[in-house]
């Protein structure tokens, strides 16, 4: 792993005692920020864990809103610097990240980190259930953040190829599924062997692909219209990561948020939803290598699914079977594509 880029996993791993925490650590912001907290915006925990490794307020700085972010695991590096980094290497006039006010570095005394950044006033792009225009939007988006914010890359490459680190993804992955949910009423006798076999086509056709910077955490909760300007958060999660993986990310969680949040949901309306992405992703390849690029990042993202991603849907909802099973078959097909579009030896 590039020591220089944040892994979930391994923050999940190594543990985090915030929740025990937190009053303690905002008296203390309170009066090192001069920050004066207002109302707690959320918790952030791992796959359904009930580990709480970051938390959010809402509060007042400097006569102005600003939002207070605290990380309780150790980044791998520092939230600040990647916005600053972000802000600095910008050239685009549409897609910027949030303004940053002030930090804490993490010291292994305190055992956090703390900054404090703009409260963004406007509203997520993407509603749950989104619609065609709103997903049209997103990749006009998309389309500009790829052309005017990763001119220069701020982390080094990764020293490790990507099919290693594929491989060793999967294996955490693995582990974190074995903790969190070691018996799961949807998990059928055969997707072990499924996740098994994309996992070794992944390792395979990633041996002949490079890096790409991007931001890899572009959700339909990290997209906001501020004023004629998109917004990206979640930037603690820029990364080196494979050829269109941030293109795929909203897709491939979209499906899963609806299903623990919307309740109105069925299968119908999860299909007809994964349909809108879909068929504006694919008019994002312009050859056939970066079709089947996609369609890689596709069975990578929907393999984890199958593995982890499918699992945090609440089983005492009715949408989770069809969840699961949905991923699932994804995994199939597009093993299937995939398949088809391999050389055959000699050929």
């Amino acid at each position: 792993m590039n020591e220089s880029e944040h892994n979930l996993a391994a923050s999940f791993f190594r543990g985090s005692d915030l929740e025990a925490r937190e009053a303690s650590i905002l008296q203390e912001l309170e009066a090192g920020l001069h920050f004066s907290p207002t109302e707690l915006l959320g918790r952030s925990n791992w796959w359904g864990s009930d580990m709480i490794g970051a938390f959010r307020y809402l509060g007042e700085f400097e006569g102005k809103q600003a939002v207070l972010k605290v990380q309780g695991v150790k980044p791998d590096v520092s939230e600040a610097a990647m916005l600053r980094s972000f802000a600095s290497s910008n050239r685009s006039a549409l897609v910027r990240p949030p303004k940053l006010y002030a930090s804490i570095p993490w010291s292994d005394e305190k055992r956090y980190e703390a900054l404090l950044v703009e409260y963004i006033n406007g509203s997520k792009l993407i509603s749950s259930p989104t619609t065609a225009e709103e997903v049209e939007r997103f990749f006009e988006i998309y389309e500009e953040y790829r052309q005017n914010c990763l001119e220069s890359p701020w982390l080094p490459k990764p020293t490790e190829s990507l099919a290693e680190r594929t491989a060793q993804d999967f294996k955490d992955w693995k582990q974190v599924a074995k903790e969190q949910y070691p018996e799961h009423p949807h998990r059928e006798a055969g997707d072990e062997e499924l996740i098994q076999e994309s996992l070794a086509t992944l390792v395979r056709a990633y041996a002949n692909e490079d890096w790409v910077f991007q931001h890899a955490h572009i959700s339909a909760d990290d997209v906001f219209i501020q004023e004629d300007q998109a917004i990206l958060t979640s930037n603690l999660m820029w990364a080196w990561r494979a050829p269109f993986f941030d293109a795929v990310f909203a897709y491939h969680w979209q499906p899963y948020v609806l299903g623990n949040h919307y309740e109105a949901v069925t299968p119908e309306l999860i299909e007809a939803q994964k349909q809108l992405w879909l068929s504006a992703i694919w008019r994002l390849p312009q050859n056939d290598r970066q079709r089947r690029q996609l369609n890689l990042a596709l069975l990578e993202r929907q393999t984890a699914g199958l593995l982890l991603d499918s699992l945090t849907v609440d089983v005492t909802k009715p949408i989770a079977k069809h969840l699961v099973q949905s991923t699932r078959e994804e995994v199939r097909n597009l093993l299937s594509v995939i398949g088809e579009d391999t050389p055959k030896a000699g050929v």
